[in-house]
């Protein structure tokens, strides 16, 4: 179940690195930024909210797209957690959530034709994500210069 997102105010999301789809599958992120991350191929059993723990996140910037995405992303309580959020035209739930806490605060977004390109950052230390429009998205992280 997705917590309530709005781009000023803090939420809580059980701390598992992966993405959550709204309709509750989930999809476990594995590897490090200092390797490679990459999603599970196949829905991962999410770890129980009793064994998790909660992150405390921080909405810091919001993106729209001309037909009416939007995304929303930030980072975390602890030094280096971050978050992305995509929302469809009209939705109040996400289409999708990552969470990472390895990925550093989430910074912008911009929408591309088959899309979403955010970059998170802890300078000197800058990463481009890209992820595509299925459903989960495949993910793409490289290092960029600062």
């Amino acid at each position: 179940m997705f917590p309530r997102i709005v781009a000023t105010e803090p939420f809580e999301l059980p701390v598992a690195n992966g993405v959550r789809l709204r309709d509750g599958r989930w999809f476990a992120l594995h590897g490090s930024l200092c390797d490679e991350l990459r999603l599970a191929d196949r829905d991962s059993l999410a770890p129980p909210d009793d064994d998790t723990g909660m992150a405390t996140l921080y909405p810091g910037f919001e993106a729209r797209d001309a037909d009416g995405r939007i995304a929303i992303g930030g980072g975390g309580a602890y030094e280096a957690e971050g978050f992305l959020a995509l929302f469809d035209a009209g939705k109040q739930t996400p289409r999708w959530l990552l969470y990472c806490d390895c990925a550093e605060i989430f910074v912008s977004a911009t929408f591309e034709p088959r899309g979403i390109v955010a970059i998170s950052e802890d300078p000197p230390f800058r990463y481009r994500w890209s992820f595509d429009d299925a459903m989960p998205p495949s993910l793409r992280v490289e290092r960029i210069a600062a």
